[in-house]
């Protein structure tokens, strides 16, 4: 009876670390509250099992000790937690039914390797006897083989998660889980057929592999194509915005040239006015040139022609928008990354537009701070918001809004053309992004 619960004990087990790999690719997605409901929820089911399979097996014998019982404990025994993973990690259907194909594979690979170890030293038809260390030796094999396959499952989703590839999520995700199924059910036999399955075991291995580096670079194209779009669309909004400066600064040219050529009517009108002794129309008057003097001025809110005029832009919508804004910045005329900060700095304004829109009026703000010491360029962006914002393990935000992230995805290609440190975070109501890279003069 001991060893019976023992056995028991240990099959339930292996259902975990594949458990594990299931939730890899979506931990960075969770908050707090949904991991430790994950967590709690898998620590029940593990007991449930447990005691189900206990009542079954040994205290009803209602399941008779055979090869074919194995494998459809094993077959079934995922089900409940993969549903766990569906209901609380929701948005994803398409890549839960990807991961548990490509887990499936790698798990069954496992097993094949674990059997072939064990039958090398015992007769097949005393392999149940041996059920449990196998157990114990499909683990250990599970997690020393574990390093090779993580990253795989770790960044597949975290680092191209930004990008909007459900189309490819959709047409890909039932091949892995297919040939798994294909696999089983030709391998339905009331014995280990560890030995002759050996090379269609290999060949699913060996497909799993191509799977995941098909997968890779279709993703990796996928991203290029994205950067590729994005550099295109910021560059154009970096002319965009130029024109939008240059326009400024010819309205300017013209209403001072304007100013300029009324200049002798007003001062014929202030000497008269003067000549008359009439102090106060005459201070009211020069009030009225200075107003009109001072409306030709074009703002400026650094020395860098090229993020001052995108800062023009973004600052004057901001302000059009009714979200004060104030600006605090000492940046060099002259940068090698002149171009490429300017962009970072619009997507940044530009966020911080949209998250202020959603915040009652009374309590919208951006701050803009940037402080230059000794080549070291140092920036903040920051905004008022009383939402709620998850961070992946870069600390940078994620959305699962559709069309929304990408300005987090210049952001770090910026950070790796400059090899800038950048820190997001959300705490007292402000969102703030810091960044601070070794500017190169241009």
């Amino acid at each position: 009876m001991i060893d019976t619960m023992c056995c028991i004990a240990l099959f339930t087990l292996t259902a975990l670390p594949p458990v594990y790999l299931r939730l890899l690719p979506f931990h960075d997605f969770l908050t707090a509250r949904q991991k430790q409901f994950l967590y709690t929820s898998y620590a029940l089911t593990y007991i449930l099992e447990t005691i189900a399979l206990w009542i079954t097996v040994a205290y009803g014998d209602l399941l008779p000790h055979s090869w074919t019982t194995y494998r459809q404990l094993v077959t079934i025994s995922w089900i409940p937690y993969f549903a766990l993973n569906i209901a609380i990690i929701r948005q994803y259907t398409a890549q839960h039914i990807f991961i548990l194909g490509m887990q499936s594979i790698y798990s069954l690979c496992i097993h094949s390797l674990s059997l072939n170890i064990i039958l090398l030293f015992i007769p097949r038809a005393q392999f149940l006897y041996y059920v449990p260390l196998h157990f114990i030796l499909y683990m250990a094999l599970f997690f020393i083989c574990l390093p090779i396959i993580r990253p795989f499952f770790a960044e597949t989703f975290s680092r191209f998660h930004p990008l909007d590839n459900r189309y490819f999520w959709k047409y890909i995700c039932p091949l892995p889980l297919v040939l798994c199924i294909s696999e089983e059910y030709l391998a339905i036999n009331e014995s280990p057929l560890s030995h002759e399955f050996l090379i269609p075991r290999i060949c699913l291995g060996i497909a799993g592999i191509l799977i995941g580096v098909c997968v890779r670079i279709g993703l990796l194209q996928l991203e290029q194509h994205v950067q590729l779009y994005k550099k295109n669309y910021a560059l154009l909004a970096q002319v965009q915005s130029m024109n939008t400066y240059t326009q400024r600064l010819e309205d300017s040219q013209l209403h001072m040239s304007v100013l300029r050529h009324n200049n002798r009517h007003y001062l014929s009108v202030l000497s008269e006015l003067i000549t008359e002794g009439k102090r106060e129309e005459a201070l009211a008057f020069i009030q009225k040139i200075g107003t009109a003097f001072a409306t030709t001025k074009v703002e400026q809110f650094c020395t860098n022609p090229m993020i001052n005029a995108a800062l023009t832009v973004y600052i004057n919508r901001a302000r059009e928008a009714g979200i004060p804004v104030s600006v605090s910045l000492t940046i060099p005329k002259t940068m090698s990354s002149s171009i490429e900060l300017s962009i970072v700095l619009s997507n940044l304004i530009e966020n911080a537009i949209q998250a202020s829109e959603k915040q009652q009026i009374g309590k919208r703000s951006i701050a803009i701070i940037a402080k230059e010491n000794d080549h070291v360029l140092n920036i903040v962006v920051k905004n008022r918001y009383d939402g709620t914002v998850h961070f992946d393990s870069q600390n940078l935000p994620i959305t699962t809004e559709k069309d929304h992230g990408l300005g987090m995805k210049s952001l770090i290609l910026f950070r790796n053309e400059t090899n800038a440190s950048i820190f997001c975070n959300h705490e007292n109501g402000w969102f703030s992004t810091y960044i601070q890279f070794e500017w190169q003069k241009g």
